[in-house]
Parts: C-alpha cells; sequence; structure tokens
C-alpha cells in the first residue's frame, strides 16, 4: 500500500508539473481528476467495510512432519463493489522448538459472492503448532487505503507427528518376571496358554489330539483344532532424552536435531507395536523432577504418548541425563529389551547399562557421531541418519 501511495503521489506531481509547463486544458483535467481519486476510493472503501465477513477453521487433521496444513478460510462479499488485495497476516508458532514465523497471504474478492481459500503451511519441525490470525486488512482497487476486518477465532493449535520410518527392531527377548498387572493376551499370534482361545484353524499332522474342536469338527465335517492364547508381557521399555540440543549450532542445526530424535523414537515405538510388543515410554521433565511413563499397548497409544512429550521442554544436558534418574527409581526394573533414543552419551551411561541392564539387551539410538568406547555384546549403538534410521546396521545386528 505504501508502494502505491508513492505512485499516486509521483503521477500527481508529474501531471502538475507538466500543466505549469505546457497550459494545456486536458492536462489541468488529468490533473483535477487524479486529485479526486482518494476521494473516490474513500468512498468505495467506506461502502465495502460493513459487507465483507471472514471466518476461518482449524486444521483437519493432525499431519505429519514434511506435510502441510490446510487452514481453510471464507469471505463473504454482499456488494456488488470487488475488493483490491486482501491481506491475511498469520504466524506459526512451534512451542516444542520455541520458534515463530510470520506469512502473509494474499487475494481478492469478487463482488456478490462467497470466496474459499486455504493457508498452506508447511510443516517442517514436530511439535505443536499454534496458528494465529493477527490482522485481516480488504484494500480498495487502487490500494491507497485499507480497513481491518473482525477475526472472531484468533487462533489454533494441532500436533506434528514425527515422520515414520520402517525399522526392523532387534530381537524382542521374553521376560518371564516382569509383573503383569492384569492378562493380556496377544491379537496376532498364538500361544500355549489354555485359559485364552486366540482362534480355531484346520488340523495339521503334529497337532495335540485334546486340541481337537469336536463340536466344530462334527460340524465342518473335517478336524478343527483350537490354538490357545499367548499372554503378552511388558519386556520392552523406551528412554527418550529430551536433551537441548548444543546452543552453539545453528537453529537449522538444532532443529535437524530434534526431528532426528523425535523421528527415531515415534518409529521405534510405532514398529515394536506392530509387531504385537508391548512397552512403555518414559522421559523426564526436569521443571517438576519428575519421570513420566506411558504404556503402549496400540497405535493411538503412541500418538497420545508424543502429544504428552510435545508438552514437555527440553533440558538442559548436564553431566547425567536420564539413565540414573530411571535406575535410582526403578532398583528392580526387569525389562529385557531397553531402547534408548538421545543425541549424546553421558560420562556414567555405559556403567548404568551394565550394572543396571539385569540380562537386558540394551541399543542406543543416537543423533550424533559419538561412538562409545567399550560397546560390546550386551548393548548396541545405532547412529540415526539424516532423513532416516541406519537400517542397514540393524540389520546387521538383527543378523
Amino acid at each position: 500500500m505504501f508502494k502505491n501511495r508513492v505512485l499516486y503521489v509521483a503521477v500527481v506531481l508529474i501531471l502538475f508539473y507538466l500543466a505549469m509547463i505546457f497550459f494545456h486544458y486536458g492536462l489541468y483535467v488529468l490533473f483535477y481528476l487524479c486529485l479526486l481519486i482518494p476521494v473516490a476510493a474513500l468512498l468505495w472503501l467506506l461502502f465495502l467495510r460493513k459487507q465483507i465477513q471472514f471466518a476461518w477453521s482449524g486444521v483437519s487433521k493432525d499431519p505429519r512432519r514434511g506435510e502441510n496444513a490446510e487452514v481453510a478460510i471464507a469471505f463473504s462479499n454482499k456488494s456488488y463493489l470487488a475488493t483490491g488485495d486482501v491481506i491475511v497476516w498469520y504466524s506459526v508458532e512451534d512451542i516444542f522448538l520455541k520458534t515463530n514465523e510470520r506469512i502473509k497471504h494474499i487475494l481478492s474478492l469478487g463482488g456478490r459472492r462467497t470466496t474459499l481459500s486455504s493457508l498452506s503451511i508447511r510443516l517442517r519441525h514436530s511439535g505443536t503448532v499454534k496458528i494465529t490470525v493477527e490482522s485481516v486488512r480488504v484494500q480498495e482497487p487502487l490500494g491507497l487505503f485499507s480497513f481491518a476486518v473482525p477475526v472472531v477465532q484468533g487462533s489454533v493449535t494441532c500436533t506434528v507427528m514425527p515422520q515414520m520410518e520402517e525399522l526392523a527392531v532387534c530381537p524382542i527377548k521374553n521376560n518371564p518376571y516382569a509383573y503383569i498387572e492384569e492378562e493380556v493376551y496377544s491379537q496376532v499370534k498364538p500361544g500355549d496358554d489354555p485359559a485364552e482361545l486366540f482362534g480355531v484353524r484346520e488340523y495339521v499332522p503334529g497337532d495335540r489330539q485334546n486340541r481337537i474342536h469336536w463340536n466344530l469338527t462334527a460340524k465342518q465335517d473335517e478336524l478343527m483344532v483350537k490354538q490357545m492364547g499367548l499372554p503378552e508381557e511388558w519386556a520392552c521399555l523406551l528412554l527418550i532424552e529430551l536433551i537441548r540440543p548444543d546452543e552453539s549450532l545453528s537453529e537449522a542445526e538444532q532443529a535437524k536435531k530434534v526431528n532426528l530424535l523425535m523421528d527415531s523414537a515415534f518409529s521405534l515405538s510405532a514398529s515394536l507395536i506392530r509387531e504385537g510388543h508391548r512397552h512403555r515410554i518414559v522421559w523426564y521433565e526436569e521443571r517438576e523432577d519428575v519421570l513420566f511413563e506411558k504404556m503402549i499397548e496400540a497405535e493411538e497409544d503412541v500418538f497420545a504418548a508424543f502429544q504428552a512429550i510435545f508438552d514437555t521442554p527440553f533440558y538442559e544436558g548436564g553431566k547425567t541425563g536420564i539413565l540414573p534418574r530411571f535406575f535410582s527409581e526403578y532398583p528392580d526394573s526387569s525389562f529385557k529389551n531397553i531402547y534408548y533414543v538421545s543425541d549424546r552419551l553421558f560420562m556414567d551411561d555405559e556403567n548404568l547399562f551394565r550394572e543396571s541392564r539385569r540380562d537386558a539387551f540394551v541399543t542406543c539410538y543416537l543423533t550424533s557421531d559419538v561412538t562409545p568406547v567399550n560397546e560390546g555384546d550386551e548393548w548396541q549403538v545405532l547412529p540415526v541418519r539424516e532423513g532416516h534410521v541406519a537400517e542397514d546396521l540393524i540389520r546387521e545386528v538383527v543378523a
């Protein structure tokens, strides 16, 4: 709008200069007509002022990192007059990473119609995103004047989930000593527990005779056998280290570290549950000095857990992280498979793994290039590369 005003003043001065030099009647007419333009523009704007309404809605679904969030906006113009540029200023605040970006969206409105548009927001980072429409201003066609349109709903939030990478997790060790609060049976694998029926299938040579389902066999006119249930156990633990990236790194590099960390943890948890392994996710909240724990029994639990993680602020990295806190609070932990996702290894982490592992196999997913000195058979470090987890190394561990 400032450029339009400068251009208008320049045109008026040029016409005035030419009229004074040449004393031409036509130039004087053009000069006075130009002086009337702002008056006409103001009248146009005053007529439009009460005829335009604005509404917008939130994000239709929780997107993944790397996708676009589409926010629908709608304008209703009840007058017969068209508008100039309609400028929508909105901000995208990443609450998890504490970043804020201000964006401008421009469109125009025709007369006597409703105009639909959308704010397409590229989601580069995981976490909770707050989208705020700060202002909406409508200009008349010449762009000399504008007025503000009231914004009823100021902001909406959405949770941006990490990208999902298909991971081959290390072999899961059974944990017969784990405390089970209630009997839960696998929905994907049969077992040998006669207290729960998994399903029924056709008889194959070698099946036990006492498992023949005689009533169903009589109806089907072929031998059918029962498949017994398989009790699930809490054999897996996922520890997530929410350490703030090194402040000496640029903002882009810090965001990259966080994205790699969240992608790794999210992919690992989702891969475990898809393979039928219930597990627990544990992370640390420094402000209240408390360990948070989430039991993962289905895919929706993974999403709920990361929504809670995104509400937890990062903490400064000192000499220790989540490991000493977890093993001091749960000294008798009997998990047989421990997954540790972090940006770094602390000074005493290797000793803690060895002293507290209790025959567990520990897998560390690191977003840095740190390599432990004493890496051995009881634990393995897998580096996380840009865009994916190092699956070739995971295959080596599985093999």
